[in-house]
């Protein structure tokens, strides 16, 4: 259980800068992920660590083949109204029960998704302790690693978290697109992960 929270700890502090986005981004993120890791859980990340890279993305490339996968990346959470958002559950069963299906799925379920990931990372790294442990769950620990990582740094990003993404409703169309892959690309060089002391 430790080992798992290290992974997410180190996927959510993150400073700013660097925060999710365009496949670039999200391969640059991964690949510094696994730098920050502990030391005992570094060589087998390490190990895979181009697959980790590469398949980071795969959930925008589902984006194009799943219609159902875009809501997982994003919450527009000013639709629910003022910080702290009180009127959302924080369980997806008691939001689609308050809200409906639809709704919740217009506004977008990026919460939801990355915990259902972040559980099936924990029950891979738990089943290397059975004493009949799967061959394959160190590589689908790496594959939910790749997953979960996507969806952190999404919702890192400040557009995902808000109706008004792409500056539709500011007469600034195509924010989002500016803030996610030419930000990153003019700023890349400068960018460093080393999160601070906790």
């Amino acid at each position: 259980m430790r080992v798992v929270a290290s992974c997410l700890a180190v996927l959510l502090f993150f400073p700013a800068p660097s925060s999710a986005w365009g496949f670039e981004a999200h391969r640059f993120i991964a690949e510094r992920m696994i730098t920050l890791l502990p030391a005992q859980l570094r060589p087998l990340f390490e190990s895979r660590k181009a697959s980790i890279v590469e398949r980071a993305v795969d959930p925008d490339l589902w984006r194009n083949v799943f219609p159902e996968e875009d809501p997982n990346h994003f919450v527009d959470l000013d639709f629910f109204g003022q910080y702290p958002y009180a009127e959302l559950p924080h369980d997806y069963d008691r939001a689609i029960q308050k809200f409906g299906r639809e709704v919740i799925h217009e506004q977008g379920t990026l919460p939801w998704r990355t915990a259902e990931i972040f559980g099936k990372l924990q029950r891979e790294f738990a089943s290397l302790h059975r004493a009949n442990a799967p061959s394959f769950a160190e590589d689908n620990i790496a594959y939910y690693a790749a997953v979960i990582a996507h969806y952190v740094s999404d919702g890192h990003v400040p557009l995902h978290s808000v109706v008004n993404y792409n500056g539709q409703r500011t007469n600034q169309s195509g924010l989002h697109g500016r803030w996610e892959s030419e930000l990153f690309d003019r700023t890349r060089g400068r960018l460093t992960i080393a999160p601070t002391a906790a």
